[in-house]
């Protein structure tokens, strides 16, 4: 919902707004990252009766920790981009 308020101000602005169009990319890449958490927490207790069972107490953890670094390190990398 919010990439759709921030795309289509950028529409309705006549796609002029680099902050806009920015925001709209940002939010949508917050919902990839909160869907794929949400998927991944939901599905860790199918991990009980697999090698990978030593995961499941430490499993929100590194659901968090992951997304978080990824989006780190792809921020930084557009920042020094430039």
């Amino acid at each position: 919902a919010l990439w759709w308020f921030y795309r289509r101000g950028w529409r309705l602005g006549g796609g002029s707004s680099d902050l806009l169009m920015s925001n709209s990319n940002t939010s949508l890449f917050d919902a990839a990252i909160s869907a794929g958490t949400g998927i991944a927490l939901v599905s860790s207790p199918l991990l009980l009766g697999t090698p990978l069972a030593f995961l499941t107490p430490v499993a929100d953890s590194l659901i968090v920790l992951v997304p978080t670094a990824t989006k780190r390190s792809i921020a930084t990398s557009k920042r020094f981009k430039r």
